[in-house]
């Protein structure tokens, strides 16, 4: 991407005080088990070769984990929302000014997650005992650890390191070299805050198009909903939420970007979805300046 040559230099040297690193950590009790007797069992009546499948058991009715697998989504997405991807291993960059809209949210999903587990917890012994009607003779009493060894296998865990910087990197070595190893480990450093620049774009850019595709797409005439190809409200409040996001994640100080958002806003998001389903003129036009933007950024992507 073009975006990536217009970080500044200013930007560049305080990067590491406008941003920092975080990871996400998030385990729970997948309610599952592999039947080794079971699997032996099914292949042998079947007629199968060895090692073609496999049976895992559902330890507890369905539902019972659905509390705390639809809190974690939610966690998820307000990670990856409010960060840029930085390193393979999942860590990811989080631009301070993004910091404390990312930290009440991330409370609000701990506290749920926390009260999601308790509840799960506190039921725990009924969820076995419908276990046993459930799963009839492949149930098995040692595939349900006590409560509180259960509880061990929910954890939750956000890390923040701050961001690496090609200065403090010193060794027992002669200066020519640490100067050339300074270097490398800047460019590495520029090189992944232009990727996580280049994010930003390809976030904005799926959304609009989304949307213009959608807007085109759509046929008030059509005789069922099908046909339609209707839309839902969220595909304008989609395309409002990541513009209230993405000024917080322009650490580089991006004009490009900034300047985007800002048209995006005022020619895509001023009407309601309902607004465009039912005023054909309306819609085209909204569909027609969403195309052009996807269009204009192709030109810096």
């Amino acid at each position: 991407m073009n975006a990536q040559l217009e970080i500044k230099s200013a930007y560049k040297a305080d990067i590491a005080s406008r941003a920092m690193l975080i990871s996400l950590s998030i385990t729970q009790w997948a309610g599952r088990k592999l039947d080794k007797n079971a699997t032996r069992d099914l292949i042998a009546q079947n007629g199968a070769q060895a090692g073609s499948g496999k049976f895992n058991k559902v330890l507890v009715a369905r539902g019972a984990l659905a509390k705390v697998q639809t809190v974690v989504s939610a966690a998820r997405i307000t990670h990856a929302t409010y960060t840029l991807p930085w390193m393979q291993d999942g860590t990811r960059i989080m631009p301070v000014d993004a910091f404390t809209a990312y930290g009440n949210k991330m409370r609000e999903h701990r506290e749920a997650y926390d009260s999601a587990v308790r509840e799960l917890l506190l039921n725990y012994d009924a969820l076995k005992d419908q276990a046993r009607s459930d799963l009839g003779a492949l149930y098995n009493e040692q595939d349900y650890p006590p409560a509180h060894q259960i509880a061990k296998r929910f954890t939750w865990s956000v890390q923040t390191l701050p961001m690496p910087s090609a200065t403090d990197f010193r060794v027992d070595m002669d200066s020519a070299t640490v100067k050339a190893m300074q270097n490398d480990i800047q460019q590495q450093i520029d090189a992944q805050i232009a990727q996580a620049v280049g994010h930003t774009f390809e976030r904005l850019q799926k959304v609009v198009k989304d949307m213009s595709d959608k807007l085109a797409a759509y046929d008030p005439n059509a005789e069922n909903r099908k046909d339609k190809r209707t839309f839902k409200d969220s595909l304008v409040q989609n395309v409002r939420d990541l513009c209230d996001v993405l000024p917080s994640l322009n650490m580089t100080g991006n004009a490009d970007l900034a300047r985007t958002v800002e048209q995006v806003q005022h020619v895509l998001t001023q009407h309601d979805a309902q607004d465009l389903r039912d005023n054909d003129e309306l819609r085209a036009k909204v569909q027609k300046d969403a195309s052009a933007i996807v269009d204009a950024m192709a030109a810096f992507m």
